[in-house]
Formats: structure tokens, sequence, C-alpha cells
């Protein structure tokens, strides 16, 4: 899936922890949970799991594309068609 370059892409906007927001995004997906994507799956998964084995907090995925939100979050980019896109862009 393609991505859109975002100014600040906050796992919390995700998460519906960030003060903008009062619920998950309702693509909000267990790090260990498929999201029909094999491949992508398989991938994030792996990710996600050494990612919750070095910093000990559950890690999450992005149902639209599979992709890990730490890694999201890292590179700012927001899946297309996220329905948070403007929070993540400001």
């Amino acid at each position: 899936m393609s991505k859109t370059r975002v100014d600040d892409f906050d796992q919390a906007i995700c998460r519906g922890t960030h003060p903008d927001v009062d619920t998950a995004c309702p693509h909000l997906v267990a790090g260990q949970d498929g999201t029909g994507r094999a491949v992508v799956d398989r991938l994030a998964r792996l990710e996600t799991r050494a990612l919750e084995v070095a910093t000990g907090e559950e890690q999450f995925t992005c149902e639209r594309c599979g992709c890990p939100l730490a890694n999201l979050e890292g590179m700012n980019l927001a899946p297309d068609g996220c329905p948070r896109v403007h929070l993540h862009d400001e």
C-alpha cells in the first residue's frame, strides 16, 4: 500500500491516547494479529515481536497497510486513506 509523508506521525493518535482523539483508530491492530497480507503480516510480526522484547511494551500495526506503528512513526509516513492523516500532518 502507498504511503503519504506527514510532518509528525504519532502512535498516540492511532492508539487513542492523544489529547485530540477520543478513541483508538478503527484500523489499529495488535502487533501479532494478521491483516490478511501474508508476507507483510509475517514481517510485521517479526518486527513487532522484536520491539516488544526490546521495549517491554505491546506493539501495534496499521490494518490498512500492515506496517508496525513504530516504523510509520520513525519514517513519518501514513498509509494512503488513513482516516487520521490530518492529525499526523500537523
